[in-house]
């Protein structure tokens, strides 16, 4: 029995599916591994019979023109052709092509490929179970490489920009950064500039030559004495 199936993307746009609630793609040319019962969600159980009352392959195969948007009665037929994944199928055992209910809704091949094979002996087993393995090594091993492609340089960005910009990263001098507002001698703060203030060798010396208000109680107790 196949646990794992080979599907090859014939079509020139990707193809795109969930498996255990992870998105997967398929690019134009491209393969993957996956189980039986993922292909048979996808394109449909090539062995369903197609008996009355039930008619089980007719509406399974509804089913799979409805998952990929296909409106029976409400299109025409040539846009089922674009709609369709452009999957196929192959047995990674023996490497022969599987040929899925939705390639063949009629039946035509129903019963060519049996699932559930018995093996002759052990020797087939083991066998069967290493081109399984090696076939799945084989898919880990580009799917790793993929990952530690090197990503492409960014982009230069606009360099005259003090910040980073979406075309690309900018520069930052560190005046802009601890960019302080000043202010001229002249300069008065006001509501709009409350903590302007001179900074450098033009800032003036501070002013201690402004005479200090005698207290209250001081001048009034001397007028008390001038009058006795």
């Amino acid at each position: 029995m196949p646990e794992f199936v080979k599907l090859i993307n014939e079509d020139t746009k990707p193809f795109d599916f969930h498996q255990n609630n992870a998105k997967r793609i398929i690019q134009p040319g491209e393969d993957v591994i996956v189980p039986w019962n993922v292909a048979c969600t996808l394109l449909g159980n090539p062995n369903i019979p197609d008996i009355a009352p039930a008619n089980e392959r007719t509406r399974m195969y509804k089913k799979l023109r409805q998952r990929y948007n296909f409106g029976d009665g409400l299109m025409h037929e040539d846009v089922w052709d674009e709609k369709r994944p452009k999957l196929r199928v192959f047995d990674i055992e023996d490497n022969r092509q599987v040929i899925m209910l939705i390639d063949d809704p009629d039946g035509n091949h129903l019963g060519e490929f049996n699932p559930n094979k018995g093996s002759v002996n052990k020797q087939t087993d083991m066998d069967a179970l290493q081109k399984q393995v090696a076939a799945l090594t084989k898919q880990i091993e580009r799917l790793a490489g993929n990952a530690q492609a090197t990503p492409s340089e960014p982009a230069a960005g606009n360099t005259d920009s003090p910040t980073a910009v979406a075309d690309g990263p900018g520069e930052t001098s560190i005046d802009d950064v601890f960019n302080i507002p000043t202010a001229s001698e002249d300069d008065i703060a006001t509501a709009d500039s409350p903590q302007a203030v001179t900074v450098g060798e033009d800032a003036p010396p501070p002013d201690n030559t402004a005479a200090k208000k005698a207290p209250a109680k001081k001048v009034a107790a001397k007028k008390v004495a001038a009058q006795k």
